[in-house]
Formats: C-alpha cells, sequence, structure tokens
C-alpha cells in the first residue's frame, strides 16, 4: 500500500513538473499556444506566444531573480520587430532590430551608466549606413559608414572635447582615397 501511494505521488509531481515545460492552449482551441517555462527557484524563465508549432508575438526570457533579460517578437519562428536586452538590475544594455531573424535597422549599445555607447545600421544582417561611438560621457568619438558589411566614405574621429581630430576616407573596407 505504501509503494502504491508513493507511485502516486511520482506521478502527480511528474504531471505538474511536466505542466511547467509545455505550452497550454488557448481558449480558441487553435494551433496558438503559450509557453512558460520556470527556473528551479519557481521564477518565471521564459514565456511566449506559439503558433503552428512556431514562435509567433512577443517571447520575454527571465534571470533567476524575476526580472526581464531579454524581449523580442518573433513572426512565423524568426526574429521580427524590435528586441531589448537588460541587465540583471533592469538596465537596458541593448536595442536591436530584426528582420526574418537577420538585423535589419538600427542597434543601439548603453554603458551600464545608461548612456548611448555606440549605434550602427544594419540591413539584411550586414552594417548598413552610419555607426557612431560616444564615449561614458555621451561625447561622440567617431563615426564611420558601411555599405554591404565594409567600410566605405568618410569616417571622423573626434577629440575628448569634440573637437574633429581627423578624418579618414574608406572603400570597400580599405583606408585610401575614394574614387
Amino acid at each position: 500500500m505504501f509503494e502504491i501511494c508513493i507511485f502516486i505521488i511520482h506521478i502527480i509531481i511528474m504531471e505538474i513538473f511536466d505542466s511547467f515545460t509545455r505550452g497550454s492552449k488557448n481558449k480558441n482551441d487553435n494551433q496558438d499556444n503559450i509557453t512558460k517555462t520556470y527556473h528551479k527557484n519557481g521564477q518565471l524563465k521564459y514565456e511566449g506566444n506559439s503558433k503552428d508549432d512556431k514562435r509567433d508575438g512577443l517571447w520575454k526570457i527571465y534571470y533567476t531573480n524575476g526580472q526581464l533579460k531579454y524581449e523580442v517578437n518573433y513572426k512565423d519562428g524568426e526574429r521580427d520587430g524590435l528586441g531589448k536586452y537588460y541587465s540583471e538590475n533592469g538596465q537596458l544594455e541593448r536595442e536591436e532590430n530584426w528582420k526574418d531573424d537577420k538585423r535589419d535597422g538600427l542597434w543601439k549599445i548603453y554603458y551600464t551608466n545608461g548612456q548611448l555607447k555606440y549605434e550602427v545600421n544594419y540591413k539584411d544582417g550586414e552594417r548598413d549606413g552610419l555607426r557612431k561611438y560616444y564615449s561614458e560621457n555621451g561625447k561622440l568619438k567617431w563615426e564611420v559608414n558601411y555599405k554591404d558589411g565594409k567600410l566605405g566614405g568618410l569616417g571622423k574621429f573626434y577629440s575628448e572635447n569634440g573637437k574633429l581630430k581627423w578624418e579618414e576616407n574608406y572603400k570597400d573596407g580599405k583606408e585610401g582615397p575614394m574614387n
């Protein structure tokens, strides 16, 4: 009798654990699911929507302390739209844009003090456009242009007081005169 009780308790515990790691059907009873998984300490680990067994909509990942770590939109299983990373204390670390699971649009990286560290544009997964790098106090240090993932165009470099120190021309990722 004791062994049967232990067996039943074991099955109940396994069912509870299994329910933490699988999605639950929405009320519309189609292929849409909400998935939630938990850390060992009981805090939410991640949550998101799925459609036809693919991530679709907003997904969020959490630290073990419950603080939001990352959030990003998905479309048909691929990252699509704005994604944001946060430090364990809630400070925004990075903003990124995605299209068809490729980097596309403006990306921003921040210092721990909240100041913008650098920003860069992407197109179809490659750097494309202006990239700017800032000091921790917010002053522009340099700016360069990219085309199809390679340096191209005029690069400008600034002193600590914000004055232009020098300029360089780039073509196909190499320094030199522009033709």
